[in-house]
């Protein structure tokens, strides 16, 4: 009895795995047509598609989180400060003063500028905001906090490109940032030498002065550096092959994905197959009621004789 039931059991799971197979077999060539058109869609995607070239470089910040000593002595680099460097970059102030600065915006919409007239094809020119969205999606800015770096990379149809505009954002960068703490310095030596001038005691006097005299070593410090605020570690490159789109991972991603999809397909109309040879009247009713064909017609007829009668 017990060989007779393991045995049947057997039976039925080979079963079991037939049924599972038989729906692919059945649909083979449906399967592997579907695949096919997939691939060749993807393939003319990519055929058509402006290929994109993507330079990175890296960068740490070059100002400690704060003056103490113990800061210093830690080297505790970059954190806030590189993060102030972070929101700078990807900052609208200036993505735009580098879109303005460099004329961009007919590089950023070649397909509305007319280079031979120089003038623009549209009744409604791009502006500096549109500008500032398409860059910003062109640059990348990734922070590792593990290593207190910043990633900085863009993408665009040129190579030459992509290293040439990550070279004007950190010059651009460097001195966005040496102008703000140049006009804070100023402002700073300025209150303080209007309290020296007004302060009576010798002492205070001198200390103002020490102070002032700090500072002033500040600004040459700033103004000496080539990148205020930040060194490149690693600098930006020509970059050699494209970087999208990525021909083998999008052929190899329809091919699995659109051989899943069909096979669930296919074992879908087989159930619906079985379902009806076995139950064909409850499939009559099925059918109906996931039709919306009488549905739709019953709203046009109503609609239709409403205005109709007005």
């Amino acid at each position: 009895m017990k060989e007779n039931t393991t045995g049947q059991e057997h039976y039925e799971g080979e079963i079991d795995l037939a049924d599972l197979i038989m729906p692919i077999i059945k649909r083979k060539l449906m399967i592997f047509f579907a695949v096919l058109v997939a691939v060749l869609i993807a393939f003319l995607y990519c055929s058509i598609t402006t290929p994109l070239y993507r330079s990175e470089a890296i960068i740490e910040s070059s100002e400690p989180n704060d003056s103490s000593l113990s800061s210093l002595l830690q080297g505790d680099f970059s954190g806030k400060a590189l993060s102030k460097t972070q929101l700078v970059l990807e900052s609208r102030a200036l993505n735009v003063a580098i879109i303005e600065k460099y004329g961009l915006l007919p590089n950023l919409f070649k397909e509305k500028w007319d280079a031979i007239n120089k003038r623009w094809d549209t009744k409604e020119p791009p502006t500096l905001d549109d500008g500032y969205l398409k860059i910003k999606k062109m640059l990348e800015v990734t922070k590792n906090k593990n290593q207190n770096l910043l990633v900085v990379a863009f993408k665009a149809p040129d190579p030459v490109q992509t290293m040439e505009m990550l070279t004007i954002y950190f010059d651009e960068l460097g001195e966005f940032l040496r102008q703000q703490e140049l006009i804070e310095l100023s402002a700073q030596i300025k209150t303080l030498g209007e309290q020296m001038g007004t302060a009576s005691d010798p002492l205070l006097r001198i200390k103002l002065s020490e102070i002032i005299a700090k500072y002033i070593d500040r600004q040459a410090f700033i103004m000496s550096q080539k990148h205020y605020g930040f060194r490149v570690l690693a600098p930006p490159y020509v970059p050699e092959k494209p970087f999208s789109p990525n021909m083998k991972k999008i052929l190899a991603a329809t091919v699995f994905g659109t051989f899943f999809i069909m096979v669930l397909i296919a074992y879908i109309v087989e159930f619906m197959a079985e379902f009806k040879n076995k139950n064909e009247q409850k499939f009559i009713e099925l059918q109906q009621f996931l039709s919306v064909r009488n549905d739709i017609k019953t709203i046009i007829t109503f609609i239709t004789n409403l205005f109709k009668k007005k």
